[in-house]
């Protein structure tokens, strides 16, 4: 079986191309790719593969202008960071959707999700009401409420209600819009986020969420970073964040 690999980042894509190769031996990787242009040029030739993993954000833009180029005809395992990004795998022949940081047992399923859509009777680019349901139903069932706990008494808070998350000494508290604070039932940050829509809450910090409402206002600053300030109630506090982070946070402001 061929395929190619179409990732700006040099050691992921070395990476994905090693955990295959671990995984399946009969994988023969033919094509690697690092930008749209490039994308567009080797999609243009009719290339004899079997299979496409592809990153969404490539280093000269999004990997969905490629479609604009080129029809798709070659099954596509997507890889991003992004999961606003499912519908319009979905709509690009998209047969599988992998979040990164990946493990090496979420390729595996993606790879075995096409091997058997391909050995089925029906065409993995046809069968799209089946992808759309298993890229999208993470997304779809992200919490609307919250658990929060106060004494021996449990109460709920619908998440449009909620400004922040923040971890304190090992417990996590969501602020709401009018400024109380309540502890919910979580341990850490990333269930958190695992349970929140990605396009309205962002993790700014090691022990901060915020809701895109209750952000007034961000800032260029030193080195790199990002000064961000926020409200909640009447209270305007501020937040830096990280140069490692700031790109990814840029993207989900602009929900790009």
């Amino acid at each position: 079986m061929k395929y190619a690999v179409i990732e700006d980042e040099l050691f992921t894509r070395e990476r994905l191309v090693k955990t295959i190769g671990k995984l399946r031996a009969n994988m023969d990787c033919v094509y690697e790719g690092a930008t749209v242009k490039e994308a567009i040029g080797f999609l243009s030739a009719v290339p004899e593969v079997d299979l496409i993993f592809m990153d969404v954000e490539l280093s000269d833009g999004n990997c969905f202008q490629i479609f604009e180029k080129v029809k798709p005809t070659i099954p596509i395992i997507f890889t991003t960071a992004f999961d606003s990004y499912a519908l319009k795998a979905f709509q690009t022949f998209g047969i599988g959707y992998v979040m990164k940081p990946y493990a090496d047992e979420e390729i595996d399923d993606a790879i075995k999700k096409f091997e058997s859509m391909r050995e089925s009777s029906s065409s993995p680019l046809v069968n799209l009401r089946q992808l759309y349901e298993s890229i999208t139903g993470e997304t779809r069932n992200k919490n609307k409420r919250i658990l929060t706990v106060r004494g021996d008494n449990f109460e709920y808070i619908n998440v449009e209600e909620v400004s922040a998350f923040e971890m304190k000494e090992g417990l996590v508290y969501l602020y709401r819009k009018d400024g109380k604070s309540r502890l919910t039932n979580f341990q850490q940050l990333q269930s958190v986020m695992d349970a929140l829509p990605p396009d309205q809450f962002f993790q700014v910090s090691r022990g901060l969420i915020l809701s895109i409402d209750c952000i007034t206002k961000v800032s260029k600053y030193f080195r790199g970073r990002l000064m961000v300030r926020y409200r909640i109630n009447d209270d305007d506090r501020e937040i830096m964040v990280s140069s490692t982070r700031k790109q990814k946070f840029l993207d989900w402001l602009g929900n790009s």
